[in-house]
């Protein structure tokens, strides 16, 4: 669940969204989307779709964070694998 918790925070970020600017997009309820973020939820599938579709990556790489689930047009530019990079664990 952290590692969820931290894509969804990171691609956030990325896009300068907050929670209820998600949860309008996405068309998923602003609590459920609070609950998700602090980690208290785990999101079904169909809103893990919904956030995968969003953001243009993978339900997999949402709850895993392997940059080979990524989509390739998420890892486009010098500066989104820099920060990549600087999110992943030593493994």
């Amino acid at each position: 669940m952290d590692t969820l918790t931290n894509q969804l925070s990171m691609l956030m970020k990325k896009k300068g969204l907050k929670g209820n600017t998600l949860a309008e997009a996405t068309s998923v309820d602003p609590s459920t989307v609070s609950r998700i973020l602090k980690g208290t939820q785990m999101p079904k599938a169909d809103t893990l779709y919904k956030f995968a579709q969003f953001f243009d990556v993978t339900m997999e790489y949402l709850l895993t964070g392997n940059c080979t689930d990524a989509t390739p047009s998420n890892l486009n530019n010098e500066e989104q694998l820099i920060e990549y990079y600087r999110t992943m664990n030593q493994d």
